[in-house]
C-alpha cells in the first residue's frame, strides 16, 4: 500500500477520532499514553507468545510515523471506564484484510474467533518490523515459531482434530528448516513461502498454493528448473490433463518432513526410492487396471542384478531414477526419454562407460529367461533334481546301512536300559509335533522364503498352516500333561524323574569332562544313568513346553487375553513366543542333533531311541557311561 494512501486513510481515521473525542471526551496524545504505558520493563520482541508490552521498540517499527490514536482510534480520557474499540488493521491494509477474509484463517463465526489468528498474532502489536529485519516475527527463521503458537497448541488440536498434528515438528526436521536455522540461508522455504501469507487456503481449494495442481508452480518459485522438468514429464503432462492419481512434488518428497535424498531417512534415498516411491504405483493392481500399466516392471527390476544389489544396500547399483530420470521421466517411446532405444547406451554408460554407443541393448523390463533359456532352465532343473536326489539317496543308503551294522554289532554287548516302550513313543510324538510346530510356525514369519513358497504351492495355505500349527500345539500340550502324570503315577517314570534332578556331582562330571577334552585328564569320569547333557536337555524341554504353551494359548485366543492382560503384554507375549521358538529350534539343531547323529560314540545314529537300550561300548562318551 502506498504512503499516500496510508496518509489519506490515517487522516480520515484521525478526523473520525477527533469527532468521536468531541462527542465522548477529550482526545489524548501519545505523551498521555506513555505516561501510563511506559516502556520500562517491556519484553523484547520475538518472545513468544507475543506480548503487547513492547512499546520500547515502537519508535523503530514500521509504524513509527503514526501516533497511538492512529490505530487506537476513539481513545479518550474516559477509556478506563469505557473500553476503546478494537484496533482495525484493515482500515489501512485493505488488501491484506480481504485476503484474510477469504482464507482458512477467517473464523466462520464470532464464537470461533478465539481459535483463529488475527493480525497481531503473526505480526506482533507494537514491535512490527519488515520481514527482512531479524527482529521481525515474520523474519524467515521465525515464521515456524509464529505458526506453532496455534499449530502446536493443545486447544488448537482439540478444536481441529482432523488437522495434521505434526506439521511444525515435521517441518523443523526438514532440509528447508535446517537450511534456515543451521546455515542461515534466508532463501530456504518457510511456512509462508509455500502456504502464502494472508490468503492461506486449504489444500483442497483449487486456488490454494498447495493444491496438487498448483504445487509445481509453488515449488518452482525456488526450484524453477526442476519444476519445468517435471511439468514436461509424463507425470506433469498427466497432471496438466487433470489426472489426480499422478504423483506430484509432495508424493515423492513429502509435505513438511522433506529430507535431502542423501539422508538415510529419506524415502528418496538410493536404496529405498524404487521400493517406497515407484513401487506403490507401478506395482499396484488397481493402478495397472485403471491405466493399463504393466505390473511386471517392479518384479523384473527386483529380480535383476541392479534390484538385488540395491536391496542388499548398494548405493552404486542402478535404481529406477538412475535409468528413467528423476523429474524428467518420459515414456520409452519418447525420443527425449532416457530409456528410449536410441538413448539407452548413454543411459547405461553412466555406470558402464565402456559400453559402445551403437550397442544393441535388448528389452530391459522383461523376464530374464527367453524361450530358449527357459528350455535350458527346465533341463537343468531335472539334472539338478536327479543328480542331487541320487546323491542324497546314495548317502541315505550308506547311512542306513551303517545303522543296521551298528545294531548287529551291539547284539553281543551288555546293554543298559534307558527307556521303555512308553517313553520311546512319547519321544517320537514330541519329535514329530516339535518339527511340525517349527515348520508351520516359522512359515508365518518368513512368507517370502523359498521353502515357504514351495509348501504354499503344495497346498499349505494360511488357513491350513494355522490349523496344522494349532493341532501340533495341542498334541504337544497333551503330551506334556500326559508326561506329568506319567512321572508322578508310574514307577518307572518316578525313577527317571528322580534321576533327572540335577546334583552337585553333575558339576564335577562336567568339569572333569571339559578337562578330558582339553587333554588335562586321562579318562572320562564315570557317568550316571542320565548325564548332565541329558538333564539339561530334559529341563529345557519342560521349560520350553510351558513357555510356548502359555504364550501360544494367549495368541490363539487374543480376545480372551485382551480381557485381562494390559495392552503392552500382548506385544511382549508374541515376542517371547517367537524368540523362545528360535532358541528351542537352534538348541535342537546345534546340541541335540549333534548328540543323536554326529557324536563320535553314537554316529551314524543313536539307536537308543529305537530300542530303548544303550550298549556299553568303550568309545568316549560325553560325560556318560563307558
Amino acid at each position: 500500500m502506498s504512503r499516500l494512501r496510508v496518509g489519506c486513510v490515517s487522516g480520515l481515521i484521525f478526523l473520525a477520532a477527533l469527532i468521536m473525542g468531541l462527542a465522548g471526551g477529550e482526545e489524548i496524545s501519545t505523551d498521555d499514553c506513555t505516561t501510563c504505558h511506559a516502556p520500562e520493563g517491556a519484553t523484547e520482541p520475538f518472545q513468544l507468545p507475543l506480548s503487547g508490552n513492547d512499546l520500547v521498540f515502537f519508535s523503530e517499527s514500521v509504524h513509527n510515523i503514526f501516533s497511538c490514536t492512529d490505530c487506537h482510534a476513539g481513545v479518550t480520557d474516559e477509556h478506563m471506564e469505557q473500553p476503546p474499540p478494537r484496533v482495525d488493521c484493515t482500515s489501512c491494509h485493505t488488501d491484506e484484510g480481504a485476503a484474510m477474509e477469504g482464507s482458512v484463517h477467517h473464523p466462520p463465526s464470532v464464537a470461533d474467533a478465539t481459535y483463529y489468528p488475527v493480525c497481531w498474532t503473526c505480526h506482533g502489536k507494537h514491535s512490527i518490523f519488515s520481514s527482512g529485519d531479524a527482529r521481525s516475527h515474520t523474519y524467515p527463521p521465525s515464521v515456524d515459531r509464529v505458526c506453532s503458537q496455534c499449530h502446536d497448541s493443545d486447544a488448537f488440536r482439540a478444536k481441529f482434530p482432523a488437522v495434521n498434528k505434526n506439521i511444525v515438528a515435521s517441518y523443523r526436521h526438514s532440509t528447508h528448516s535446517r537450511a534456515l536455522h543451521e546455515t542461515g540461508n534466508l532463501d530456504a522455504a518457510a511456512c509462508n513461502d509455500c502456504h502464502g501469507s494472508h490468503d492461506i487456503l486449504p489444500g483442497t481449494h483449487e486456488k490454494s498454493s498447495v493444491n496438487r495442481f498448483n504445487l509445481a508452480g509453488t515449488c518452482g518459485q525456488c526450484h524453477e528448473q526442476v519444476s519445468q522438468e517435471y511439468l514436461t514429464s509424463i507425470h506433469g503432462e498427466l497432471l496438466a490433463a487433470g489426472n489426480r492419481d499422478t504423483p506430484v512434488c509432495t508424493y515423492c518428497h513429502g509435505e513438511h518432513y522433506i529430507l535431502n535424498p542423501r539422508d538415510p531417512e529419506s524415502p528418496l534415498e538410493h536404496t529405498r526410492v524404487s521400493r517406497e516411491i515407484c513401487s506403490p504405483c507401478h506395482n499396484s493392481v488397481v493402478m495397472s487396471r485403471k491405466y493399463g500399466l504393466r505390473t511386471d516392471r517392479v518384479a523384473t527390476y527386483e529380480d535383476s542384478y541392479h534390484g538385488l544389489a540395491t536391496r542388499f544396500g548398494s548405493t552404486s547399483a542402478a535404481n529406477c531414477a538412475t535409468c528413467h530420470g528423476v523429474h524428467n521421466i518420459l515414456p520409452s517411446s519418447d525420443p527425449r526419454s532416457m530409456v528410449h532405444k536410441a538413448n539407452l547406451p548413454a543411459t547405461c554408460g553412466q555406470c558402464h562407460p565402456r559400453i559402445r554407443q551403437d550397442a544393441e541393448i535388448g528389452p530391459v523390463h522383461t523376464a530374464s529367461l527367453t524361450q530358449q533359456a527357459e528350455l535350458v532352465r527346465r533341463f537343468y532343473m531335472w539334472v539338478i533334481v536327479l543328480t542331487l536326489g541320487g546323491m542324497v539317496a546314495h548317502n541315505l543308503l550308506i547311512h542306513f546301512s551303517a545303522i543296521r551294522r551298528k545294531l548287529l554289532r551291539q547284539r553281543g554287548l551288555p546293554k543298559v536300559g534307558k527307556f521303555n516302550a512308553n517313553e520311546i513313543v512319547q519321544h517320537w510324538v514330541l519329535a514329530v509335533s516339535f518339527i511340525v510346530l517349527v515348520i508351520t510356525g516359522f512359515a508365518i514369519t518368513m512368507p517370502d522364503a523359498g521353502w515357504v513358497q514351495l509348501l504354499a504351492s503344495l497346498g499349505m495355505t494360511e488357513h491350513v498352516r494355522n490349523l496344522i500349527h494349532k493341532i501340533a500345539g495341542v498334541v504337544l500340550l497333551v503330551l506334556g500333561a500326559y508326561h506329568l502324570f506319567y512321572v508322578i503315577l508310574n514307577r518307572h517314570g518316578r525313577y527317571h524323574l528322580v534321576d533327572m534332578i540335577p546334583r552337585g556331582r553333575d558339576v564335577v562330571v562336567f568339569w572333569k569332562t571339559v578337562r578330558y577334552y582339553l587333554g588335562l585328564e586321562r579318562h572320562l569320569p564315570d557317568g550316571h544313568h542320565f548325564t548332565y547333557v541329558e538333564k539339561v536337555e530334559y529341563w529345557a524341554v519342560v521349560w520350553g513346553t510351558v513357555v510356548m504353551g502359555v504364550t501360544g494359548i494367549l495368541m490363539w485366543r487374543p480376545d480372551w487375553a485382551m480381557s485381562f492382560l494390559p495392552s503392552w503384554m500382548r506385544g511382549v507375549n508374541q515376542t517371547i513366543h517367537l524368540y523362545e521358538a528360535f532358541l528351542a529350534t537352534f538348541a535342537i539343531i546345534v546340541w541335540h542333533l549333534y548328540a543323536v547323529f554326529l557324536h563320535p560314540r553314537h554316529f551314524p545314529f543313536n539307536t537308543v531311541i529305537l530300542t530303548g537300550l544303550e550298549a556299553e561300548e568303550d568309545d568316549d562318551d560325553l560325560g556318560g557311561r563307558r
